[in-house]
């Protein structure tokens, strides 16, 4: 369904350029970047990409905090993964 998640995105892209005090409101920030890091499809891929630019470009004027706690959240769960990661690595080694 690559046409699907293209056209959700594109609309989703229009709405942020038309009323991007709606979309804001939604808290989608969060879903964007999940769908970014599943999706296979590498022009989805640059359009998820671009609608995250254009909600952070107009939101973080009135809502820098949001994107702070996504930031903070974001390298959280990166250094979670490596703790797990090399963990795991670790006990593949010692056996």
């Amino acid at each position: 369904m690559p046409a699907l998640r293209h056209l959700a995105v594109s609309t989703l892209l229009h709405l942020i350029e038309k009323d991007p005090v709606s979309v804001i409101n939604e808290r989608i920030e969060e879903n964007l970047f999940s769908m970014l890091d599943d999706e296979t499809d590498s022009e989805i891929g640059n359009l998820v990409r671009t609608v995250i630019n254009q909600l952070f470009y107009v939101s973080c004027p009135s809502r820098p905090s949001r994107w702070l706690d996504i930031c903070r959240k974001m390298v959280y769960l990166f250094s979670f993964f490596i703790k797990i990661l090399s963990s795991k690595l670790y006990i593949f080694y010692v056996f």
